[in-house]
């Protein structure tokens, strides 16, 4: 029986995650022929078969797969692009009103779906938008979630304090006397 290995890499040539996430590349990866990868940035071993992998940025991976046959040598070389999915999900700062209406925000270019609540378990959602208006009567926290193309979440809260227009005014006034008449245009 003549037993001749291949070299071959298993799974897809392009890989998406959210950013710091781990992945296995070449999942089922054969131990019976050598591995080498570069950049050793974010891999867990640049010579294991299935190495994992963390990425903060896009970053194209490159093995070079060699299978030993005897004395003869096969090689062949694959390049993994690995698209990390940094998800900008920045929510509007703690807020101070006098009216009791605000639009609420979060600045997340690459959401897929965003959702307001009144409630940190989100069982009272108020809208699904980068934006929303609403009223309010008392001070209270506003709670935002969204996901990304890729499936990364993010999730956030605002705390908006409502002190009504009821805001004290106290003009005193000074009697001023004048000897003299005052022109006034």
């Amino acid at each position: 029986t003549l037993v001749y290995y291949i070299p071959a890499l298993n799974g897809p040539d392009s890989i998406g995650l959210c950013a710091f996430d781990s992945i296995q590349l070449n999942p089922n990866g054969s131990d019976a022929l050598i591995y080498t990868w570069s950049p050793a940035a974010g891999l867990s071993s640049t010579t294991a078969s299935s190495p994992m992998a963390q990425a903060d940025s896009t970053t194209l991976y490159i093995v070079t797969v060699t299978a030993i046959n005897g004395l003869d040598s096969c090689t062949e070389v694959h390049q993994v692009l690995l698209s990390a999915d940094t998800f900008q999900f920045e929510v509007m700062p703690d807020t101070v009103l006098c009216v009791n209406q605000i639009m609420l925000s979060v600045v997340a270019p690459t959401a897929s779906f965003i959702e307001w609540a009144i409630d940190r378990d989100f069982n009272f959602v108020i809208g699904q938008s980068s934006q929303i208006q609403t009223s309010i009567n008392d001070s209270r926290w506003f709670y935002v979630r969204g996901n990304s193309l890729y499936g990364c979440t993010a999730s956030d809260s605002v705390f908006v304090q409502y002190r009504g227009n009821n805001i004290p005014v106290d003009f005193e006034m000074d009697l001023v006397s004048c000897q003299d008449s005052v022109l006034i245009q």
